[in-house]
């Protein structure tokens, strides 16, 4: 569906979104660009809690990034009601020699409507 990217000295942050069975999965990349380890690291979805969930844990977290290593991470989240310029974004949070830094990646805008499914009805049926 979308991807985006954002380069710092530090870090290089790379976020895509792809729509998979009526669900969305976030898969970020984390990539040390500098010349010192990358402390106390986390990662989070940024979206709005009223119109998605997350399935399971929304981030990660990790203790230390070399200087040229990556991390990847998947986000599953589901829409809760159909809902228009939905916003999502990752959002990674470390320290680098005691100096904190903060990039956020947000994807483009984009509509998605919610399709019934068949277990959600309130209809009870008796067997005969």
């Amino acid at each position: 569906m979308a991807s985006q990217e954002l380069s710092t000295d530090l870090i290089h942050i790379n976020a895509q979104l792809t729509h998979v069975r009526g669900r969305m999965r976030l898969d970020g990349q984390i990539y040390n660009n500098g010349t010192q380890p990358i402390e106390k690291i986390k990662i989070a979805a940024c979206y709005n809690r009223a119109d998605i969930s997350s399935i399971g844990p929304s981030g990660d977290t990790l203790h230390y990034l070399l200087p040229g290593q990556t991390y990847e991470v998947s986000i599953w989240l589901e829409l809760r009601a159909s809902a228009e310029g939905i916003i999502i974004g990752l959002k990674t949070r470390a320290k680098s020699n005691g100096e904190s830094v903060k990039n956020i990646v947000y994807l483009e805008p984009f509509d998605l409507k919610l399709k019934g499914r068949p277990y959600q009805n309130d209809r009870q049926y008796l067997g005969s």
